[in-house]
């Protein structure tokens, strides 16, 4: 199956507002923070149809009971997925597909996605190249793993000066 890029849809902040209240009830005090994130996140930015959540904890792993709470609201649990202490879970059923990482604080993903995320909303150049760079790949590439690693390079670089601008405001 191709990768399909849509235009920016402002419905999915909405989605994003409507998975969120459950995945709180779901995780109750463990959850610390429940960001947008991904490229859904960003205005303006063609995306792939599955809003990203991130969620921080403050420890790993967590319980089982909050594990199956999640896997309640309808998401299927693919656990760390490659990235020590993170939760991953996604569902594609709906209107859009949902990815919802649960990362522990310590490991950092969680920052990086909420500092990716704030970077590509402020200066225009960066999200025009990004979304230049991600057509690109979705025409070259069939498979999102592949189309996932050759963004590596980019995000690395953006995340660089995303924590020099981060020390500039």
């Amino acid at each position: 199956m191709p990768i399909e890029l849509l235009p920016y849809d402002p419905r999915w902040a909405t989605y994003f507002e409507e998975a969120k209240l459950p995945l709180s009830q779901a995780l109750g005090d463990y959850a610390l923070d429940i960001q947008h994130v991904g490229s859904t996140s960003i205005p303006g930015i063609s995306a792939k149809p599955v809003v990203d959540i991130g969620v921080a904890i403050e420890y790993y792993p967590l319980p089982d009971e909050v594990l199956d709470a999640v896997k309640a609201l309808g998401y299927t649990y693919w656990g760390e997925y490659g990235i020590p202490h993170r939760h991953l879970f996604f569902t594609r059923e709906g209107p859009v597909g949902y990815n919802v990482h649960i990362n522990e604080l310590a490991n950092d993903q969680f920052q990086r996605h909420v500092l990716f995320r704030d970077y590509l909303r402020a200066p225009p150049d960066a999200v025009r190249e990004y979304e230049d760079l991600k057509r690109e790949l979705a025409a070259r590439f069939v498979d999102v793993g592949p189309y996932a690693d050759s963004k590596s390079e980019f995000v690395q670089g953006i995340l660089a000066k995303a924590h020099l601008w981060q020390g500039d405001r």
